[in-house]
């Protein structure tokens, strides 16, 4: 791993470290990534099937996931991540974090990046952005939270990817939908409706996941830095991520339900709501006690969030308002009743294929 530059402020002698997502596309990273993703492959399936993580460099967000020959009679798979989508997820935080105002109090930034918006094709139109900036330094603490905010976003989309195996996603497309690739960002055969459904069931358990591993799992608590190991500074943690990736990464915004039907996945709001909705539902479950908390922080955060981004100079915020007013409207509500009850219909289409036990029906 390449060593970060380190420079000195005189008068307080405070590290300040400018991050560089250039080491992301390096052996020793990937080698990392490996890790990662077989440490949560044992985590989630167990050895139930095998799965190679396979790092691409075309400088895009996509994934695509492919069946390989058995091994002993083991299901073998592989996963192609592309690099872009890592700096992606680190120059985004690396942005949003650069304002001072997002996670006040946790380390500081020397500047501020001034980005006309993250809604970009590909990771270089990001860079090309970036480097007409003013390099952006960070002290230590905000190194720290920067690392742990992207561990935690990168690991939500490696299960979100290991889920669509283990819940027959995969199996089932590869099998009956004649196609000999399964593409996260594509229809993959299906209809908009059924394609969003089995958006909205990897969403949901990967969150039940995450909390779980934040806060049952003790080699991952173990990850946690010190000022974050608190309840009530885990939630934050997740809750921004949540937001992060379904609000500012390239993703679906949209004002009326015509305009669900040119989708894959569903619309960001409604994927915060099921994420929200399914941890609600797991920590009534494991954690009864701190279901207020949790909804107290998200009704605190939310909007704050949101309405910090013009600060940041990154996202079209009256997009992400009228995607959230659809959402939460009469329609909105009934269409996102449409995408649960649909589970109904697909559930017995993927149990054979599936290595874990499926949702009940709704």
């Amino acid at each position: 791993m390449k060593k970060r530059p380190i420079l000195f402020d005189i008068k307080g002698l405070e590290a300040r470290i400018k991050l560089d997502s250039s080491r992301l596309d390096t052996v020793e990273y990937h080698k990392k990534f490996e890790g990662a993703v077989k440490q949560l492959i044992k985590e989630i399936v167990g050895d139930k099937f095998q799965l190679k993580a396979n790092v691409t460099r075309e400088n895009t967000f996509s994934i695509s996931i492919s069946a390989l020959p058995a091994n002993g009679g083991t299901k073998n798979y592989q996963i192609n991540f592309d690099v872009g989508l890592f700096r992606m997820l680190y120059d985004g935080l690396y942005i949003l974090l650069s304002n001072n105002n997002t996670f006040s109090g946790m380390g500081i930034s020397h500047l501020k990046f001034d980005i006309p918006t993250l809604n970009v094709p590909d990771w270089n139109s990001l860079d090309l952005a970036m480097a007409n900036n003013e390099d952006v330094h960070f002290s230590a603490k905000r190194v720290t939270l920067h690392s742990f905010l992207y561990d935690l976003c990168l690991s939500f989309i490696i299960r979100h990817e290991i889920r669509h195996i283990a819940n027959g996603h995969v199996d089932y497309l590869l099998s009956n939908n004649n196609v000999a690739l399964f593409f996260e960002n594509s229809s993959n055969g299906l209809n908009y409706l059924d394609s969003q459904t089995l958006e909205m069931d990897v969403d949901s358990c990967v969150t039940a996941g995450i909390l779980d591993g934040l806060l049952n799992n003790e080699l991952q608590k173990e990850q946690i830095p010190d000022e974050l190991k608190g309840t009530r500074e885990i939630f934050i943690c997740v809750l921004f991520c949540l937001q992060f990736l379904f609000f500012c990464m390239p993703s679906v915004k949209i004002t009326h339900q015509k305009n669900t039907t040119k989708n894959t996945h569903p619309n960001s709001s409604l994927r915060h709501f099921f994420c929200f909705t399914t941890a609600i539902g797991y920590l009534q479950d494991n954690f009864p006690e701190y279901v207020d908390l949790f909804v107290t922080l998200n009704k605190e955060n939310f909007w704050e969030f949101i309405m910090g981004l013009p600060d940041a100079n990154g996202l079209d915020i009256s997009k992400i308002e009228k995607d959230f007013e659809w959402t939460h409207s009469d329609e909105g509500v009934a269409y996102a009743d449409k995408v649960w009850d649909n589970w109904n219909n697909l559930k017995p289409l993927l149990e054979k294929y599936a290595y874990l036990k499926l949702a009940p029906l709704n």
